[in-house]
């Protein structure tokens, strides 16, 4: 999945992308930003996904990224579900 910081234009946004493969891996890179969104590390049960809209300036089809209290961190191309499986086929949450 790629993710990119709600910024001021699409221009500096797009400069902000990084690419995801997991839950954690996002949690990870918002824990990043304490004191910017989150004063503590961010959880990956505390990440919500909800669909924004399809913008054809980048062809994505995006998903608002929220975190604990409906903080809006960025947008998405994608998500993930809660329950992912691991590259051996093993159900995670």
């Amino acid at each position: 999945m790629k993710f990119r910081q709600h910024r001021g234009s699409l221009g500096e946004s797009m400069r902000t992308i990084v690419e995801v493969n997991s839950l954690e891996e996002l949690a990870k890179h918002l824990s990043q930003f304490k004191g910017i969104f989150v004063k503590t590390d961010v959880q990956p049960d505390e990440i919500e996904f909800e669909h924004y809209c399809y913008d054809p300036r980048i062809n994505w089809d995006c998903y608002l990224v929220r975190i604990r209290d409906g903080i809006i961190a960025g947008l998405s191309d994608s998500k993930f579900d809660r329950c992912q499986k691991t590259k051996s086929g093993e159900q995670k949450n």
